[in-house]
């Protein structure tokens, strides 16, 4: 499974994607790991496409893709599996942070070392919940909706665990971009995809 923002799995007029796709590691038109086709594609339950606000984003914005299988193999058996952390907003600042972005269309997605300063805001009028800040200048310069938020990243490895989806540009204060925490309601919705989608 891939997790990413529900915003990235609808086309600009809101719509669901017919076809989604999943090319790890893609540089142009190169896809080390080849082309992986979605099975099924989840979106929280909350999302609204037509909805734009920071409460929306902040609470919903959190989609799940179901990938099929490649040559008998599945995504994790080619390029490993990320670990996924719920309700774990509460850790510190200093856990090595990582995201994924594209600095220009096309190019190799790189992992930013981000400093994302992690906020646990459940009132706020802004976001109306829990959320992230990435405040690292480069995450601002580069395509990154969607991308995780990993904490406690193996230098070795380059496995950490998944802690919550950047899907909010210009929705901070100040130069920031942020997404939501993986919380409760995240892990239900996972759940029930799990199940769903090994029927």
């Amino acid at each position: 499974m891939v997790f990413t923002a529900a915003s990235c799995l609808q086309t600009p007029d809101g719509q669901q994607a017919s076809l989604s796709v999943f090319t790890p590691g893609r540089e142009g038109e190169d896809a080390p790991f080849g082309v992986w086709n979605a099975r099924r594609v989840f979106k929280q339950s909350g999302f609204n496409a037509t909805n734009q606000t920071p409460g929306n984003r902040a609470n919903n914005d959190f989609g799940i893709i179901a990938l099929g299988t490649k040559n008998g193999k599945h995504i994790q058996d080619v390029v490993g599996a990320q670990g996924a952390c719920f309700d774990c907003r509460n850790f510190d600042t200093s856990d090595n942070f990582q995201v994924f972005a594209y600095e220009r269309e096309g190019e190799k997605p790189n992992r930013l070392n981000a400093d994302c300063a992690p906020r646990t805001i459940f009132t706020d009028v802004v976001t109306g919940g829990p959320r992230f800040d990435c405040r690292d200048g480069r995450v601002l310069e580069k395509d990154a909706d969607g991308s995780p938020l990993l904490a406690e990243v193996d230098p070795e490895t380059g496995l950490g665990e998944v802690r919550g989806i950047l899907n909010s540009r210009g929705f901070t204060e100040g130069p920031a971009m942020g997404g939501l925490f993986l919380a409760t309601a995240q892990n239900e919705f996972f759940q029930q995809v799990d199940a769903a989608a090994s029927r």
